[in-house]
């Protein structure tokens, strides 16, 4: 057993990886939140082993990603998509479970719904792309609204669950500084 206050720092670094993500829009900025990601998933796969599939699944959506530079492939971008889906998973779900523990229900509950508003983002932003491909003149036409509906909701869901991890990872450093918990 490790403790909530590692599981806290490891999640404050996922915390920060999600907002370099955001900044994606320049490449090192987003590689830089990758490496936060995968760095605070180990950190908090350390202070907790149920975490430890989200680092995992971190990486290899990480690989599946970089696979698809060289080998651009819907195979390869589903697979990622889906790694991403349950990275969100498995910190939400794992993060409740510890959040019950220390009595904060609400709190639980809330991650028990973030991934599923993250699951139905990334449905969404998947699906509506190809609906429209199907019909190309209507996918030409629609390309910029495509576009700002995909970021739109990618924005959306990213924030509710940086909010998440905000009251996950302070809760968690909060108990590890009130009595040392251990989880």
């Amino acid at each position: 057993m490790g403790s909530y206050g590692a599981v806290g720092k490891g999640l404050r670094l996922v915390f920060l990886g999600q907002i370099f993500y955001i900044l994606s829009l320049f490449p090192w900025i987003g590689l830089l939140g990758v490496v936060l990601t995968l760095v605070g998933l180990f950190v908090a796969g350390r202070g907790e082993m149920r975490m430890k599939p989200a680092f995992w699944c971190c990486a290899g959506e990480v690989a599946a990603t970089v696979l698809q530079i060289f080998r651009p492939s819907d195979i390869l971008t589903v697979l990622a998509l889906a790694l991403g889906v349950l990275v969100i998973y498995f910190i939400c779900s794992v993060s409740s479970v510890l959040l019950e523990d220390l009595g904060e229900i609400q709190k639980a509950n809330w991650g028990r719904v973030v991934w599923k508003i993250y699951l139905i983002g990334t449905i969404i932003i998947t699906v509506l792309p190809l609906i429209l491909r199907s019909n190309l003149y209507l996918f030409w036409r629609s390309r910029y609204l495509l576009l700002f509906i995909t970021l739109g909701f990618r924005f959306v869901f990213t924030m509710i669950l940086l909010l998440h991890l905000y009251n996950v990872y302070s809760t968690f450093e909060e108990q590890e500084q009130s009595n040392g918990g251990a989880v």
